[in-house]
């Protein structure tokens, strides 16, 4: 609630009174009164500087609450002193306000645009990202695994994943060569697994391709599985091609990313 001031300004109504260029030329304004006859003018802006200075100044105490007079010297240094914070007083104000951490001025996360912190970021309100919009965790894995021969094996993961991604260290998927071929990985989706496509034959030194489709990464679950197979395709050539559904040939070191 406002409070009042009794201090006013003396030639509220400037009039009579010398211009600033002429107050700053002043004489008397430098060196101080001399005896004679008063300089109307030169005092009434004198007057005026000063009491439209203190009137202002008094007012600001009074928006803040305060009764400010002349008439207690005692009671008006006193309403100086609340209404004038001193440099420490202001900082240790600023240092209990900065340790507060239970949001005193109830600002909400529409107000800022941030992320609620009870959906982080995520559409189906499952916590992806910390306070800050940064991710709790990535959002894929990588790893190696090293063959074992078997025809399939299974790679656990721990989560169910969205893709993954299979190939040799070299970083390649597959490589051929005039009397083999080796299929080494590829990407594979939930349901759209990574199968060869297909089968180059020589029977009797023709040639034919035929679709063969045998897998060699499949999602299942929060697992994806890798396997081995030979093909020999010379089908009674005097010479034999192979062919290797190799994602889990033994000794062999593979790369995956599996994306959550």
């Amino acid at each position: 609630m406002p409070g009042n001031s009794n201090f006013k300004v003396f030639n509220e109504n400037f009039l009579d009174a010398q211009t600033d260029g002429d107050y700053l030329a002043e004489t008397q304004r430098v060196n101080g009164l001399t005896a004679g006859i008063a300089k109307t003018k030169m005092h009434n802006k004198l007057f005026r500087q000063t009491s439209i200075m203190v009137a202002a100044i008094a007012q600001v105490m009074a928006n803040q609450g305060a009764v400010v007079s002349d008439g207690d010297l005692a009671a008006l240094v006193s309403v100086i002193q609340s209404s004038f914070e001193t440099p420490v007083g202001a900082q240790n104000k600023v240092n209990v306000h900065a340790s507060k951490t239970d949001n005193p001025h109830v600002v909400t996360a529409s107000q800022t645009g941030a992320i609620p912190a009870a959906q982080k970021g995520a559409a189906g309100g499952v916590g992806t990202l910390d306070a800050y919009g940064n991710p709790v965790q990535k959002s894929y894995v990588t790893g190696t695994y090293t063959g074992n021969g078997a025809s399939s094996r299974s790679i656990p993961l721990g989560f169910a994943p969205s893709a993954v991604y299979v190939c040799s260290q070299r970083g390649g998927a597959g490589d051929n060569n005039y009397w083999s071929a080796s299929y080494e990985g590829g990407l594979a989706l939930p349901g759209s697994p990574v199968r060869s496509g297909v089968t180059q034959s020589y029977p009797n030194g023709g040639s034919v391709l035929t679709p063969c489709n045998d897998l060699l990464v499949n999602i299942n679950g929060n697992s994806f599985y890798v396997y081995y197979n030979e093909e020999d395709t010379s089908s009674g050539s005097s010479n034999s091609w192979w062919n290797y559904m190799a994602t889990n040939r033994s000794g062999t070191v593979y790369n995956y990313i599996a994306f959550k």
